[in-house]
């Protein structure tokens, strides 16, 4: 009988302990991330942006440096003060996209945009690493922007009836991949 009773004590706390850790492990899944780290290994950058409500909010004033160095270095376009800089995050975060837009000498704005993909983290913070650069040239449109599809970048558009219209514009998309 004290051998039974043993046994049955025994597994009752492998079940317990195996309930704790379970429940354990889904509570930090479950946490949403309130912080994420974008990390391009190829420009050695890595930006944090933080949730404030809906919006991401990237809490490093050299983005638009980092921008700028993208654009040079995948598009070849010398680029600067970027403006209208935004972070989107999918609600399963498993991608990223920051973007940003320029004007070069001419006025033409050329925006810059980085997909980064989910590659780890857990509890408050999600890591992403840059997968896809995109930029938009116009032709002769000087008002591109991105086109998206699914929250991601499929393309780019003329975004302005004027530029469409009097310009005939059309704009070019270009998509650098991290390999």
């Amino acid at each position: 009988m004290k051998a039974y009773s043993f046994f049955s004590l025994g597994v009752f706390s492998l079940i317990l302990m195996f309930c704790v850790f379970r429940d354990k492990k889904a509570n930090v899944a479950n946490t949403p991330s309130t912080t994420i780290n974008l990390v391009d290994s190829t420009l050695s950058v890595t930006l944090q942006a933080t949730l404030s409500g809906s919006t991401w909010i990237v809490n490093d004033a050299s983005v638009s440096s980092y921008l700028s160095q993208v654009a040079l270095a995948s598009f070849s376009k010398t680029l600067s003060n970027f403006q209208s800089i935004s972070v989107t995050v999918a609600s399963d975060y498993s991608f990223a996209i920051l973007e940003g837009k320029a004007s070069d000498d001419s006025g033409s704005q050329h925006p810059v945009g980085v997909e980064y993909q989910l590659t780890g983290g857990g509890g408050t913070t999600a890591e992403f690493a840059s997968k896809d650069k995109h930029t938009c040239t116009g032709a002769p449109c000087s008002c591109c922007n991105f086109k998206y599809l699914n929250r991601q970048v499929v393309g780019c558009e003329c975004y302005q009836v004027s530029c469409r219209v009097e310009q005939g514009g059309k704009c070019n998309h270009t998509v650098s991949t991290t390999q």
